[in-house]
């Protein structure tokens, strides 16, 4: 018996400018997973979230995430630190989590994606997505 997996990118839905040193509930991405039906309890496994950064200011150089069930931020499902690769401009680079482990969200197929930088700020660019598998 053969079983294949699907692969599903989701992109965030905008920019979110002025991430710093903690989290914010008016700075997080707010993520339909595309389930099916609409709005079904979510399972699958995350594989991989890239966040594009811009606007790299006073030194910022990592980046902690956390995915959660909940708009508050309470019950976490993933979390991860990366460190910035930057680009050419160093003003500009981006960070990859890679998670490879089962996820059930009971409530829905909506997650919150959340962000803070170690020093300074950065703004988060709006084609930075994330990838799982079911």
């Amino acid at each position: 018996m053969r079983v294949n997996s699907f692969i599903h990118p989701v992109p965030m839905d905008s920019a979110i400018a002025s991430v710093s040193t903690s989290y914010h509930t008016d700075r997080k991405h707010t993520v339909s997973l595309g389930s099916f039906p609409a709005g079904a309890p979510f399972v699958g496994k995350f594989k991989q979230i890239t966040v594009w950064v811009s606007s790299i200011a006073s030194s910022a150089a990592n980046m902690t995430l956390k995915i959660t069930k909940d708009a508050a931020g309470n019950k976490v499902l993933a979390d991860g630190t990366g460190a910035f690769t930057l680009g050419q401009d160093v003003a500009t680079g981006s960070v990859s989590f890679v998670f490879e482990y089962p996820i059930y969200n009971d409530t829905n197929d909506t997650v919150y994606v959340w962000y803070l930088v170690d020093t300074g700020t950065c703004t988060v660019d709006a084609d930075s997505h994330l990838i799982w598998e079911e």
